[in-house]
């Protein structure tokens, strides 16, 4: 790639947040980086919806419309294909992509299986391309911090871990667009993606685990599901015989568990739960101690993504002292167009990565398939 990355994105929906992901997190880092990229051409599910996409969002002067794959894929001026769609569709396209020698940056996860992953990556390396996955961790200011913290050694040698969070509360109702929600196989579950990216970060900062068991829960075993947007669900259910619907057999975690030692030999215990707001009385969402040798580091927030928010909180404990680590966002510079909500800001942190060559914290397809290796260990109730 040069100093200019062209992009051609897949799955540029015109929808507001949250069913319009890609629009909300990695268009406006896109737009404000015309040095450094440029979109030039979309594909949607069909040309009309391509050519609203580029309408809506101002990109005639740049960009082409596609509604046919190969077509895209033929298209000389792109360097970079983006992918952020249902992860069922992850596949086929990612593998049209590499096999037509481009370069690929696809949201996470990254396909439903380990086994789809590994193809994947199989094709990347023997055609010699770069390859992205937006975790939405490893580039966090709570991670690089964290990092640095155990490295510099601020607690001496980590002896053991604790994390406890929550997962959204359990909904009396879904809706049919994201059934995969409530499916352990789809690859897209509260597994695959609440916890993993948290886990993700836990891994980071304090290694992989060598060995572990794991449990997983399904408290809310039927879901009734109906065919309405997710905004409308509130709607519906105040009067649940207006709507047809029909009821789904959860397969997907509610609680998940997970128990064992890390490199290094620190004891780890990792708990994700579901059926209240809050871990303890204060109100927290997230906490993860880390205990060393010469003392302890506290990670905790209130509100939130886990560990992707502006509540989140380290401190370092040593010598009966407690000191405060300051975490920079970045929300009022170079992701200022996030504002507050500085969990939309990981694509733009993954996209400032790629063009300045910065391969600390970018999740290439062989770290994105050591994670779904993980996920399905835990799923097989560890090793």
């Amino acid at each position: 790639m040069g100093n200019l990355i062209r992009v051609g994105f897949i799955g540029l929906s015109t929808q507001p947040f949250p069913q319009g992901w890609s629009n909300a997190t990695h268009l406006p880092y896109l737009k404000s980086s015309p040095l450094q990229y440029q979109i030039t051409a979309v594909l949607n599910s069909t040309l009309a919806s391509s050519q609203s996409a580029i309408h809506q969002f101002d990109l005639a002067s740049t960009a082409t419309a596609f509604g046919d794959l190969d077509e895209f894929l033929a298209h000389p001026a792109i360097d970079l294909v983006v992918v952020c769609v249902e992860v069922a569709q992850h596949y086929p396209l990612v593998k049209a992509a590499l096999l037509k020698g481009k370069d690929v940056f696809c949201e996470w996860p990254l396909t439903k299986d380990s086994t789809e992953a590994r193809e994947l990556l199989q094709i990347a390396q023997e055609k010699g391309l770069k390859t992205y996955t937006c975790l939405e961790s490893p580039l966090s200011p709570v991670t690089r911090e964290l990092r640095y913290l155990l490295s510099t050694g601020a607690i001496g040698s980590v002896i053991s871990t604790n994390l406890y969070a929550i997962l959204p509360p359990t909904v009396p109702a879904w809706n049919e667009h994201a059934i995969f929600y409530l499916d352990i196989e789809s690859g897209q579950s509260p597994l695959h993606c609440r916890v993993a990216h948290p886990l993700e970060a836990f891994c980071r900062a304090l290694g992989e685990f060598t060995d572990f068991s794991s449990r997983l829960s399904t408290h809310q075993r039927s879901v009734r599901v109906y065919d309405v947007a997710l905004a409308q669900l509130p709607d519906v259910l105040k009067d649940e015989g207006s709507r047809p619907s029909r009821v789904v057999e959860r397969t997907a975690p509610d609680e998940v568990l997970i128990q064992g030692h890390l490199e290094g030999g620190a004891a780890a215990s990792v708990h994700f739960h579901t059926g209240s707001n809050a871990v303890d009385a204060d109100g927290r969402n997230l906490r993860w101690s880390i205990t060393g040798t010469e003392g302890d580091i506290e990670v905790s927030q209130t509100a939130g993504a886990l560990l992707r928010d502006l509540s989140v909180r380290v401190r370092v404990l040593r010598g009966g002292e407690a000191e405060d680590v300051r975490l920079d966002w970045e929300d009022k510079g170079e992701f200022g167009m996030f504002g507050e909500n500085v969990m939309l800001a990981t694509p733009a942190r993954h996209y400032r990565a790629i063009a300045s060559g910065n391969a600390d914290g970018i999740v290439a397809f062989k770290h994105a398939l050591k994670r779904h290796e993980l996920l399905e260990r835990i799923v097989k109730g560890g090793s």
